[in-house]
């Protein structure tokens, strides 16, 4: 869900974050996690009508037991950076199935074209009026295209 095979534009696969976007990510984590962590949260539900309600929903889970560790957060943003499974999503031999968020800001759902030319295996949904977390957000309508 809202998930992508490159979530950074690479040749031939332009509906993607760019590089710079990631790699600021990853500065201004060093300089200031937790409002870091807040414009990523922030990020995730864009134009949501409860964006409020979910990000604090988000910041107790993330904070109940003890601050994220830099270095964690680091290596995420590096793999999101490097990872490219293009390939192997044009070679799955399974159905695949993406729900995409009309509204996402990380993972844009003009993707669909990309993701429906690489496999007839992959089928996608969008969900308007939706952000980064279908199944936060809008969960019965996620529940249904999913269950």
């Amino acid at each position: 869900m809202c998930s992508t095979p490159s979530f950074t534009q690479r040749d031939h696969f332009s509906d993607a974050m760019s590089s710079d976007l990631l790699s600021q990510f990853a500065l201004q984590l060093q300089q200031n996690r937790k409002k870091t962590i807040a414009r990523f949260f922030m990020l995730q539900v864009y134009a949501e009508t409860n964006a409020k309600q979910i990000v604090a929903k988000l910041n107790k889970q993330v904070h109940r037991i003890h601050e994220p560790s830099a270095v964690v957060l680091a290596k995420g943003l590096e793999y999101l950076l490097n990872i490219d499974c293009r390939l192997a999503l044009s070679e799955s031999t399974i159905p695949v199935y993406f729900v995409l968020g009309k509204n996402d800001r990380l993972v844009p759902y003009q993707v669909k074209k990309d993701l429906l030319s690489m496999n007839t295996m992959v089928s996608v949904s969008i969900i308007d009026g939706c952000a980064h977390l279908p199944f936060v957000s809008h969960a019965e309508e996620f529940n249904q295209l999913v269950f």
